[in-house]
């Protein structure tokens, strides 16, 4: 069974630098991504910037619909198909921001929002590396 998936946790691309004074967490989630499982969106950019590097929030809302209760089987599918999105931005991370329950004629869906996020040393915005200047 993957991880549980709520909002605040910080999804990474396998093999992203980050400064070597953090202590990352990181369990493998979906093909290239691993969910971070000790820090939050709030906890890590601390971190990260406690360190002298950067963690940029995009302010893009990515979102996805599921079918089904907002259980931990739809959050997952829901969640591989964020990631897809996400790759594709270029951003090495992504926090989830909302994980909605909603209903139309009875039948019930999710909606999961995400914000890209990116981890990287230098103060300039360089989608599409792996963190390194």
């Amino acid at each position: 069974m993957p991880p549980t998936i709520k909002v605040g946790t910080v999804m990474m691309q396998a093999g992203t630098l980050f400064p070597d004074s953090m202590r990352i967490e990181a369990e493998p989630y979906s093909h290239s991504w691993e969910l971070i499982s000790n820090s939050g969106g709030d906890k890590l950019d601390r971190q990260v910037r406690n360190a002298g590097w950067n963690l940029f929030f995009m302010a893009a809302k990515l979102q996805v619909i599921g079918w089904g209760h907002s259980s931990g089987k739809s959050i997952h599918t829901a969640m591989k198909r964020m990631l897809v999105k996400a790759t594709a931005s270029g951003f090495n991370c992504l926090e989830v921001t909302e994980i909605a329950a909603k209903r139309f004629l009875g039948v019930p869906y999710m909606r999961l929002s995400a914000h890209s996020r990116h981890i990287q040393q230098s103060s300039f915005l360089r989608p599409g590396q792996n963190g390194a200047n």
